[in-house]
């Protein structure tokens, strides 16, 4: 069963989990509560007319809580957790794009407004530039973690990395698409409407490397980051 707590109970612990500032972390989630209270009562006067598989079973009043709670956590992976450990590993760094700068716009009409754009972007002192999308998931799923081919072409056609987050346990790892995903071919989910995925298996991201959110960002890691 989705956890739909409230997002001061929910989120509360992460500062601690993740060795994050607890005051921004409390200023996101201060700001996605009004967020939410604000699109469930739109709720009542613009219903949501997207698509089916975009809420599968839920509720509009579900959908909204998923996407907004999914909002905040992107904030704080994105601006407590990634942008401080990037900037103590280079002083340097200039950060051109962040979630908390975003506009949070709930489409409720048409799909094609869905942004598809990375999550995180920046330029190391290097001079290197470098785009992120942030992937996360709710549980641990022994068998592995799924990513849509049309996600995956765009990533690497534009030289994106992707940065999982598995929330429960934790943990995160990077994907480089050309390089990670060689070698395994697309397959139907059923799950999502039949759409192809890449399916990362447990064998394979034990090659690629997981990492503890805990600590600073691995030396493995420094020349795919760019640092």
């Amino acid at each position: 069963m989705a956890d739909r707590r409230n997002f001061e109970e929910k989120h509360s612990d992460l500062p601690k989990r993740w060795r994050i500032k607890a005051d921004l972390v409390n200023y996101i989630i201060r700001r996605y509560v009004k967020k939410l209270k604000q699109e469930l009562e739109l709720l009542k006067s613009k219903e949501i007319k997207l698509p089916s598989f975009f809420r599968d079973r839920r509720t509009d009043e579900e959908y909204v809580y998923d996407l907004v709670d999914g909002w905040l956590i992107e904030d704080i992976v994105c601006d407590a957790w990634l942008r401080e450990r990037l900037i103590f590993r280079d002083k340097e760094i200039k950060v051109k794009h962040m979630g908390t700068n975003r506009d949070r716009t709930l489409q409720k009409y048409n799909p094609r407004k869905i942004t598809t754009e990375p999550d995180f972007e920046y330029v190391t002192s290097k001079g290197k530039e470098v785009k992120v999308e942030l992937q996360m998931a709710r549980k641990a799923i022994k068998a592995g973690y799924d990513m849509k081919q049309s996600k995956v072409t765009r990533a690497e056609k534009n030289g994106h990395l992707f940065l999982w987050v598995i929330i429960p346990d934790d943990i995160f790892f990077i994907i480089e698409p050309g390089k990670d995903l060689k070698g395994i071919s697309p397959t139907p989910n059923h799950l999502w409407g039949g759409k192809l995925v890449y399916h990362l298996p447990k064998e394979r991201l034990n090659k690629i490397g997981m990492y503890n959110m805990v600590d600073e960002i691995p030396k493995d890691l420094y020349a795919v980051l760019g640092l």
